[in-house]
């Protein structure tokens, strides 16, 4: 049950890494924060993940407000989120 719930939360990981480039610049702002928690530790829990699953729907559902910062601030936070998120991967993925 526990390497069920890694490869979901995995599955997860992966899937953001995948929209990352698709989402219009307006919801980086929003995202941030989420990815930010995501870059913690995840603790695979099924709560957990249907909640992320949610979010991350709403939100690529709900793109509409202003970023506060300029684009290219955003997407340079966003690329470092990124590789963050991507060594994370790789690294579970090698346990």
């Amino acid at each position: 049950m526990f390497l069920v719930l890694q490869l979901i939360a995995m599955t997860i990981k992966e899937q953001i890494i995948q929209e990352l480039d698709r989402l219009p610049e307006s919801y980086l702002e929003k995202v941030l924060s989420f990815l930010y928690s995501l870059d913690t530790s995840l603790t695979p829990d099924v709560g957990q993940l249907s909640k992320a699953e949610a979010i991350i729907q709403k939100g690529l559902n709900t793109a509409l407000s202003k970023p506060k910062r300029s684009a290219s601030e955003i997407w340079a936070e966003f690329a470092s989120i990124r590789n963050r998120i991507s060594e994370s991967v790789a690294t579970e993925q090698n346990l």
